[in-house]
């Protein structure tokens, strides 16, 4: 199985053209769209997404990741090889967690590969590198044994998001992101809670100040009321039941909000 993260969107044929150099070498194989509706350039996003997710995939899935803002330069491709999935990226920091969270990984330059190839476009590495090689590792799981391999020292990391303890009851949280419900998922994980009573917080934005109660789900919030909740991503998350935390609150992913337990 290869599932698919892109910013293509599906109003051009990329996403098309990335499925069918697969399908050529490998028509059996499954693909699955996670998403290709991260906002162009976005790395921290599409980071976001596939940390969400791939942890509920079958074992032996490759994940192909193209948000490539630096294409065509001299940045590395690579694939992350760990003891149960395939990581296809760029090497601008999307795979950082990755690389982190595994223990027994091997890291290899996909783009070594393909500096000699005369038939690779500037601007279209996925379809042209990634896709290729994704589909080869779907037919032979030992098709990366020939590639050099890589150190950590040589890939780009992306720092965490930001996540600060001010006091016993008071974070410094950053939104990671906004979903299409205008839901605020923020960097504190579930496990920040489990030790503390709490029935409400209390969340400052600039000079906004919203004080809500922490509930388990929507349900439980009145009609049009925020709440907090722990999300199914494991993190503090802001919402309006039946309504829009975004545009009400007025802030952006990425950008940092202080969270009060009362």
């Amino acid at each position: 199985m290869i599932a698919l993260i892109t910013d293509f969107g599906i109003e051009d044929s990329f996403v098309a053209a990335m499925k069918a150099v697969i399908y050529s070498i490998n028509l059996n194989v499954k693909i699955v769209d996670i998403t290709h509706s991260v906002s162009p350039q976005k790395v921290k996003e599409a980071k976001f997404h596939l940390e969400s997710c791939y942890k509920f995939f079958p074992k032996g899935t490759i994940f192909l990741c193209v948000v490539d803002p630096d294409v065509g330069s001299s940045r590395k491709a690579i694939i992350v090889k760990t003891d149960d999935y395939f990581f296809l990226a760029p090497n601008n920091g999307l795979l950082s967690q990755i690389i982190k969270e595994h223990k027994n990984i091997i890291i290899y330059d996909l783009s070594a590969s393909f500096n000699s190839s005369k038939n690779i476009s500037n601007t279209f590495h996925g379809r042209d590198i990634f896709a290729p090689a994704a589909a080869q590792i779907s037919l032979d799981p030992n098709y990366c044994n020939g590639l050099k391999t890589l150190t950590s020292s040589e890939i780009k990391f992306i720092e965490s998001p930001v996540l600060e303890k001010l006091n016993e009851n008071t974070f410094k949280t950053e939104i990671q992101h906004i979903d299409r419900f205008g839901n605020l998922i923020s960097s504190i994980p579930e496990k920040y809670f489990q030790n503390i009573d709490m029935s409400s917080i209390k969340i400052k934005y600039k000079s906004k100040v919203i004080k809500c109660f922490f509930l388990k789900s929507y349900s439980d919030a009145g009609e049009g009321k925020f709440l907090a909740y722990i999300g199914s991503s494991g993190f503090l998350e802001i919402a309006i039941r039946n309504g829009n935390a975004k545009n009400e609150i007025g802030c952006e992913p990425n950008e940092i909000i202080e969270v009060e337990i009362c």
